[in-house]
């Protein structure tokens, strides 16, 4: 039997991301498993990012829109997307070099395993001033879903659909309760996959209505399990 060779698209949504974009694309193009196609989207950045990414062209896909946020973006992306695997990489954050590797190894295990997630460590950026460092979170392990932790089969978009782009927030969170109200299977690794960049410019911390964005995933999260409640 003739081994399946995995062909990943890898994409990297970019906004005010100038001063991490470079190892952003490093960290996935120096995999151990190489992607099938690295896509950068440029969702309309005011900082010099676009011309910081295009050094790295041909090697990278390149696509630069208007600014419409972080939803229509990986939603952009996806589209772009040729691969039969899709792995998410925001542009303040890294890889480490078997990222690719160990996500892909736990999916092929299982025919029936849809997504592979792994742990995410969190640091605080090193261009960040002392004066700011106790304004953010300490180092943190997370081993909550997120999609640069993810490795996950193009195939699944079609059953769940793409991000909600009404959000600007959780919008990952709102993807993957709509993966589990479908019981698509997902699995876990204990290994470290994600380095999670803080600081002051996380999308988390800048976005004003972050918390309205939480209020409705949660307000739809509870919508969708009351419908599936069986009838009496």
């Amino acid at each position: 039997m003739k081994e399946k060779i995995p062909q990943i698209s890898v994409l990297i949504p970019a906004y005010r991301a100038e001063k991490y974009i470079a190892e952003a694309i490093e960290s996935a193009l120096n995999q151990t498993l190489k992607p099938y196609e690295v896509i950068v989207v440029d969702d309309g950045s005011p900082d010099n990012l676009y011309e910081v990414a295009k050094v790295y062209v041909p090697d990278i896909l390149l696509f630069r829109k208007e600014n419409q946020g972080i939803s229509k973006t990986r939603n952009f992306g996806l589209n772009k997307a040729s691969g039969n695997l899709i792995a998410f990489l925001d542009a303040d954050d890294l890889w480490p070099e078997n990222h690719l590797e160990l996500l892909y190894n736990k999916m092929s295990k299982s025919d029936k395993t849809d997504i592979t997630f792994g742990q995410t460590q969190e640091f605080i950026s090193p261009d960040l001033k002392n004066n700011y460092r106790g304004k953010i979170p300490g180092i943190t392990p997370s081993g909550a879903p997120m999609p640069g932790s993810s490795l996950i089969k193009s195939v699944i978009f079609d059953t769940v659909g793409y991000f909600d782009e009404n959000l600007q927030s959780a919008e990952f969170i709102d993807w993957f309760d709509r993966v589990k109200i479908n019981n698509i299977i997902s699995e876990n690794i204990n290994e470290t996959v994600l380095y999670r960049r803080l600081h002051m410019t996380n999308s988390s911390i800048v976005n004003k209505n972050s918390q309205q964005d939480y209020l409705k995933v949660l307000r739809a999260s509870l919508a969708r399990k009351k419908s599936k409640k069986p009838k009496d």
